[in-house]
């Protein structure tokens, strides 16, 4: 259940359909995180606070914010960050996007901690996360998502110094 001014969720896609990637053919792999606001219609959103916790074997990339959404920012993912809208959402919408490098194929979980999302209407409350982001997500695991996709890119070494391992870094 989510409170009364919405929710918050990551995602593997920017279609939103997606939660989980599957496990890496390689030693590495780049994966691409979406953040994204559901705001209760009939109230709507003017901003959030939350903070993502990475599992150690994450190296974060470049983030993108939806600058059509996004007005004023304070702080960042990983420690802690407050959104203020550019005017009240009433849909879903992506607040952020960021590249990931995943260092190894163990299991891990990128994990959002909500504190509160702002309404349009004078009521706050606290917002509830409804996905978190699964890497190296495997069927064996006895938990969901059950579906998954591919990461945008995989790496597996060759040898630590030859051409060939440079080469796979730009494999798609």
């Amino acid at each position: 259940m989510c409170d009364l001014n919405g929710y918050l969720s990551l995602f593997a896609d920017s279609t939103r359909t997606h939660t989980a990637y599957c496990s890496f053919e390689g030693n590495k792999a780049l994966v691409r995180l979406w953040v994204v606001g559901y705001p209760r219609i009939s109230q709507g959103l003017l901003g959030a606070e939350f903070q993502i916790s990475y599992p150690e074997n994450i190296i974060q990339l470049n983030t993108i914010q939806n600058t059509s959404v996004i007005e004023q920012i304070q702080g960042d993912l990983g420690s802690g960050i407050r959104v203020i809208y550019s005017d009240c959402q009433r849909q879903p919408h992506w607040l952020f996007s960021q590249n990931l490098f995943v260092n190894d194929h163990e299991f891990s979980i990128v994990e959002l901690n909500s504190y509160h999302m702002s309404s349009c209407e004078p009521s706050h409350g606290e917002a509830q996360t409804y996905w978190n982001l699964y890497l190296n997500y495997s069927d064996d695991l006895d938990m969901l998502p059950r579906e998954c996709i591919p990461p945008i890119l995989t790496i597996t070494p060759i040898s630590s110094n030859s051409w060939g391992s440079i080469k796979a870094l730009y494999k798609k």
